[in-house]
């Protein structure tokens, strides 16, 4: 049978499957008062207890109730409470101690008392006793031992297992879980309102974490346990700055994700935040990794996104988990968005301003003074969830290093979003993202950095600010599971999915499923191949190995045109304009990558760009990799296990280039690095499984062309 399941601890409360009846109660907003001499009768149909045909005792069931009966005076005491199935007692008369904290009780319910049909349960608090009391859930399902009448026990029964039981309908119908929280510096003897916390950890197991500890990319730390009922918490929090408080909540809100399937968001107050969705593995030691299920995991706490989590659930089990982060979805930039940039100050005279931030030309702004400020205007209200900084070509000490980031109706009254102190830019040309709390976030048209300090030069610099409606999700995790009773295993998960996809074109699907490398970590784009973003970078790079590279003629072109003339003729100047790339995008339905973007609009011809490889493809023909229904049947002719290794990637790549000395090239939007670039392999039939992996499309020309040279 599926479990009878009420809970009062809902707005409105959810009475269960069946018919309901209440007697001298009243609802509060997180649970059900019985007055004494009230009572709550459930029916139910215990559809799969009976053994087939005729005969046969039935299964018994388990009862688990949360519940609560609050202090009166200054003396303890319990309350007691009856339990009923069909009208013969299963409880005569329980004592729930006081508190304030729910508790479970587990109550076997023999299988004697049961019949085919229609049954009835019923609670009931006597009249005349002592205070009220205060029903948070109650579950009815199948015991774990069945169909022997000597097993069941009447009374209390303080075992896991029903609890566990009860806690599997919570975790299936209400994963997420929304606090108003609030922490109290010591030794202060005041409460000061905190960030809500949304809390969704599930691992397929039917249990929800007991006790819950998590880190920030920022530092701060936070541990905390819940009682049964989930309707609150108590723990501690330490800030990024070191301060220590003490740290409790109150639940706000919980359900279901949409549709009753982790969807990528859900509604509450932090609307448009995706839980991270993560296939996982485990091994016991023995290199023998297999499937564990699936992982859904959110904390949000109003600080920086999570890298590390601990926690211990009701079942017993424990375990903890290092995320792997990543850059920010290229489909979800909106800097194109911004119609207009101001600057506290700038140089016109070097072409130094405040609207190079938005090109990838990769030329600075530069600013007078230790500090600065840049509002941006937008041709829509969006709300940004991450951006991303990138560092000038030159004196570090320009580098800003502490700033807010404001947002705006007006232009006018600023709401702080996010602040950073001892900021640093350890690189040239580097891009930095942070992410703003989603509890913060709201959709603006106008936003404004505010830079309050700089490294200790007499100016500031950047070179690029770009925006993103969405935050970088993790690209898996490693860490380690460890059941009840049991040792650890090794535990690792990889992700499911990214940020929502738009609609491709009819007759055409984008990556699914971005499932990236679990071994390389992504980075910016650094070095030669970090300037390889526009058509003008582009037009230069290709002049300089115009020796080196050849255009493949058409079928109609003459043959005796050189191949010289071609490099520098249609090779520099036969790029795709802004229209054919918009429709080769809406097709793909998918943005493509800075330095591969740039180079279309360069050169989009069938071009022999290095020794191994003799035609790329054009803005016609590039296509995913999947498309090709010839190269999954060279793929697949690897060899078994070589298939299993790439098909997760290959299914998901695109395929830019024809067929070279048997090799393909392919760009991974799976593995998108900090300024939106795509890793680049090349995939040969000759050599077993993927080449090296390069940050970027012109990472991957750079190299074959320093490879070739050195040949």
């Amino acid at each position: 049978m599926r479990a009878t399941f009420a809970d009062f601890t809902t707005d409105p409360p959810r009475p269960g499957p069946g018919t309901a009846r209440f007697d001298h109660c009243h609802p509060a907003p997180d649970h059900l008062a019985v007055d004494a001499g009230g009572g709550v009768t459930f029916d139910f149909v215990p559809a799969d207890v009976f053994p087939p045909g005729e005969g046969g005792t039935p299964g018994e069931l388990t009862l688990t109730v949360t519940a609560l009966v609050p202090p009166t005076g200054g003396s303890p005491g319990d309350t007691p409470f009856e339990i009923t199935v069909n009208g013969r007692a299963v409880v005569g008369d329980f004592a729930v101690p006081d508190g304030v904290l729910p508790g479970e009780t587990v109550f076997a319910v023999p299988g004697a008392l049961l019949v085919p049909h229609t049954n009835t349960l019923r609670l009931r608090h006597p009249a005349g006793a002592r205070g009220g009391l205060r029903l948070y859930r109650i579950a009815l399902d199948p015991s774990r031992t069945t169909g022997d009448p000597s097993r069941t026990t009447s009374g209390a029964d303080r075992t896991t297992g029903g609890a566990d039981r009860t806690t599997a309908e919570v975790a299936a119908g209400e994963a997420v879980f929304t606090f108003r929280t609030e922490r109290r510096a010591h030794p202060s003897a005041s409460w000061r309102p905190a960030p809500r916390l949304t809390v969704l950890l599930d691992r397929d197991e039917r249990a929800l974490p007991e006790q819950l500890a998590w880190r920030g990319g920022d530092g701060a730390e936070a541990a905390v346990a819940f009682p049964p009922a989930r309707t609150e918490f108590y723990g501690h929090h330490r800030a990024a700055d070191g301060s220590l408080t003490e740290y409790r909540g109150v639940r706000e809100e919980h359900g279901a994700l949409p549709g009753g399937t982790y969807a990528r968001t859900y509604p509450g107050p932090y609307a448009g935040t995706a839980p991270h969705r993560f296939r996982t593995e485990e091994d016991r030691g023995e290199g023998d990794w297999h499937a564990s299920g699936e992982l859904r995991l959110l904390i949000e706490d109003g600080g920086a996104p999570v890298e590390r989590v601990t926690w211990h659930d009701r079942a017993g089990d424990s375990g903890s988990l290092a995320l792997r982060a990543a850059g920010p979805d290229p489909r979800e930039e909106v800097t194109d968005l911004v119609t207009g940039v101001r600057a506290s100050d700038e140089f016109t005279e070097a072409d130094e301003v405040a609207r190079n931030l938005l090109d990838t030309t990769w030329h600075k702004w530069l600013g007078d003074g230790h500090t600065a400020w840049l509002e941006f205007s937008l041709s829509r209200p969006v709300a940004v969830l991450h951006y991303v900084l990138a560092s000038a070509n030159d004196c570090d000490d320009r580098d800003p290093e502490e700033w807010t980031l404001q947002g705006s109706h007006d232009g006018e009254r600023w709401v702080t979003l996010d602040t950073r102190a001892g900021e640093r830019f350890p690189e040239r040309h580097q891009s930095r993202g942070f992410t703003v709390s989603a509890g913060t976030a709201a959709a603006y048209g106008h936003y404004r950095l505010e830079i309050t300090r700089n490294a200790g030069a007499c100016h500031v610099q950047l070179s690029q600010v770009r925006f993103f409606a969405s935050a970088p999700g993790p690209r898996g995790f490693v860490g380690y599971h460890q059941p009840v009773n049991e040792g650890p295993a090794g535990y690792r998960g990889t992700s499911v999915s990214a940020a929502p996809e738009r609609e491709p074109a009819p007759g055409h699907r984008p990556p699914t499923d971005p499932d990236p490398d679990p071994d390389p970590e992504p980075r910016p784009t650094s070095g030669p191949a970090a300037a390889l973003r526009t058509v003008e970078k582009w037009r230069g790079y290709l002049a300089e190995h115009s020796a080196a590279l050849m255009h493949v003629p058409d079928d109609e072109e003459p043959d005796g045109v050189a191949a010289q003339r071609r490099a520098v003729g249609r090779l520099l100047y036969g790029g795709a304009d802004d229209e054919r790339i918009a429709a080769l995008e809406e097709r793909l339905g998918i943005r493509l990558p800075p330095s591969y973007r740039a180079f279309l609009a360069t050169s989009d011809v069938r071009l022999n760009i290095s020794p191994f490889m003799w035609e790329m493809r054009t803005t016609e023909t590039v296509d995913w990799f999947r498309a090709e229904s010839g190269l999954w049947e060279m793929l697949r002719m690897g060899g078994e296990e070589d298939f299993e290794e790439q098909t997760a990637m290959m299914d998901r790549a695109l395929l830019i280039s024809e067929d070279g000395d048997a090799q393909y090239w392919l760009l991974d939007p799976g593995d998108v690095s900090e300024d939106g670039e795509w890793a680049a392999y090349i995939w040969a039939s000759w050599y077993p499984g993927l080449g090296e992996r390069y940050t970027s499309f012109a990472e991957l020309v750079i190299e074959e062309h320093t490879g070739s040279e050195d040949e």
